[in-house]
């Protein structure tokens, strides 16, 4: 009898905002990211599912599959056999490092079909993601009440912060809006939930 191995997904299909074209990666909260205390007080990847134990041990997963050699080979060939046409990076969780910095690049540069996006507070990797991110990832620096921008990229921010009533609003729905933000690189955008 031949035995059939089960091949476990990287990426989640879509969630409640994003239809099942778009492919998800999230890690661990607080474990890879630099989070201000207004974002730890109010960041919604720790609270609601994001505390369940299947869903904290699939982030966790997940982030010991990113510091694995073969990680970005394995990537792209989910994306082509899944056939994603979007690939959201991090919902929960952020850049931990410049080698998964590089990994990401190496990941979207073999796959120019493909449009990545991210939000990242990553202040250490951002010149990093600047010289080498290829222009099908597009990045917005997240910022909050108490953050401001380092002015790298485009803000992603969160309604209340200073100068944000000028952004544009997400409307929490990427098919309904046909992926405004992701086709638009260069503008900032504002969103109900801290992201």
């Amino acid at each position: 009898m031949i035995k059939i191995r089960r091949v476990r997904n990287l990426l989640v299909a879509g969630n409640s905002t994003m239809p099942k074209s778009v492919g998800i990666w999230n890690l661990p909260a607080l474990e890879t990211c630099t989070p201000s205390a207004w974002c730890k007080k109010h960041c919604y990847a720790l609270q609601g599912r994001f505390i369940w134990s299947n869903i904290k041990a699939a982030h966790q997963w997940r982030l010991e599959e990113s510091r694995k050699l073969g990680f970005p080979g394995k990537m792209v060939a989910e994306i082509l056999r899944r056939r994603f046409y979007f690939v959201r990076i991090h919902i929960s969780g952020d850049f931990y490092n410049g080698e998964y910095v590089k990994k990401w690049a190496w990941i979207a540069k073999r796959s120019p079909q493909v449009l990545f996006r991210t939000n990242t507070k990553s202040y250490n990797y951002f010149k990093l993601m600047k010289d080498i991110f290829p222009s099908n990832i597009v990045v917005r620096e997240s910022t909050d009440p108490s953050r401001k921008s380092k002015g790298y990229f485009p803000e992603a921010a969160i309604k209340g912060t200073p100068g944000s009533k000028f952004f544009y609003e997400c409307h929490d729905d990427c098919a309904e809006c046909r992926f405004h933000c992701w086709y638009n690189p260069d503008m900032d955008v504002v969103t109900s939930q801290v992201r």
